[in-house]
């Protein structure tokens, strides 16, 4: 397993390379661009101005999301490709072994790629930043990255790993990121339909995301001259323990998928390899999700004008249709499929009409 290790790795190193280049490139240009938001002097009263570098924590944040992505999927292009799965297979390595090498080697790409930009980035924004910041915690937010990472890398490898074929791994990566905002945007038009301020706990919890911005925002604006007059965030005890469980919990729970899909793949079928995904993360789990969420949101801002809802409804409707043409391979889609479309709709409505009848 060392060798085999070895040799992905070797195999991988131009990858890496690129993808480090482009992600470095890419955060020092926003930087660079960026630079009179948070460093400015005011030719009025002749000082410095300072403001939160936000730019500095998002770009490496987005970044690092979209290399994990590629990286991983390059990773499972070959676990997953008819063209080399007689290759790949007949190896004298056990599977599981032959898949937690290749997560083993997409984690140290991602993290080369994460270091080599946050350095290189990090670098270009004491220069830029008239060298005012508190360093120190600028560069503690490498731990934070490496938090982001450790949650991220498990539920991203979970979907793609799990996937039959690399088209089916990149597609369900993106309905997952979509789902995600649904679900971000019917919580928002929850509130603000029923005109509820705060649902009783902080809704963000339920992003992996959550811990990682929070401990971002807080070291950026404490490196942030605080003679600035801006307000400087702080952490009550309250927020500190929200923010620890949730990393805890996170961490867990990617060690967790990490393990499930090495396990798992001791039992999956090489003649599955390149057919369609029919795993419990597939589209058979996420086309209902996306069903259920997004009818509800759309059952939320038409309540009160039905010519939303007639207009809108169809083109909903239109957009399940394609998903289910992209989950079968083809255009006539089953009774089934049928049925789980409108009881998903159903119970979508249901939940709407009846909370707005109860509130």
């Amino acid at each position: 397993m060392k060798k085999y290790i070895q040799y992905l790795f070797k195999n991988a190193f131009l990858e890496t390379v690129i993808i480090s280049s482009v992600t470095l490139l890419a955060n020092i240009f926003v930087v660079y661009l960026d630079r009179n938001s948070y460093a400015r002097f005011n030719l009025y009263d002749g000082v410095w101005r300072y403001s939160v570098p936000s730019s500095f924590a998002i770009m490496l944040m987005i970044t690092l999301t979209i290399s994990l992505i590629v990286i991983l999927l390059l990773r499972v292009y070959k676990l997953k490709s008819k063209d080399y799965k007689d290759v790949i297979y007949a190896l004298p390595i056990a599977r599981n072994k032959l898949v937690l090498s290749h997560l083993i080697v997409g984690f140290i790409q991602v993290l080369i790629v994460m270091t080599i930009t946050f350095i290189g980035t990090t670098i270009v924004f004491y220069f830029l930043s008239n060298k005012a910041f508190n360093m120190g915690l600028i560069w503690l937010t490498y731990a934070v990255l490496l938090l982001l990472l450790i949650i991220l890398f498990g539920l991203t490898q979970l979907i793609i790993f799990r996937s039959n074929n690399i088209i089916d791994a990149a597609g369900l990566v993106f309905a997952y990121f979509i789902l995600s905002f649904l679900i971000m945007f019917t919580i928002q038009a929850f509130k603000y339909g029923y005109n509820i301020s705060n649902l009783g706990f902080n809704e963000m919890v339920i992003y992996p995301y959550y811990s990682a911005v929070e401990w971002m925002k807080y070291l950026l604006n404490q490196a942030t001259p605080p003679y600035t007059g801006e307000y400087i965030l702080m952490m009550t005890e309250n927020d500190l323990l929200v923010v620890v469980v949730h990393a805890i919990v996170y961490v867990v729970l990617s060690t967790f998928c990490v393990w499930y899909v090495v396990n798992k793949s001791k039992t999956d079928k090489v003649e599955n390899i390149g057919g369609v995904t029919t795993s419990g993360i597939g589209y058979k789990v996420i086309n209902p999700l996306i069903i259920l969420f997004s009818s509800m949101l759309l059952f939320i801002l038409s309540y009160e004008s039905l010519t939303s809802l007639i207009f809108l409804l169809p083109m909903l409707l239109s957009v399940y249709y394609v998903m289910y043409i992209i989950y079968r391979r083809k255009f006539r889609i089953s009774k089934y499929d049928y049925l789980v479309v409108g009881v998903t709709i159903l119970i979508s409505s249901l939940i709407v009409y009846i909370t707005y009848a109860l509130i």
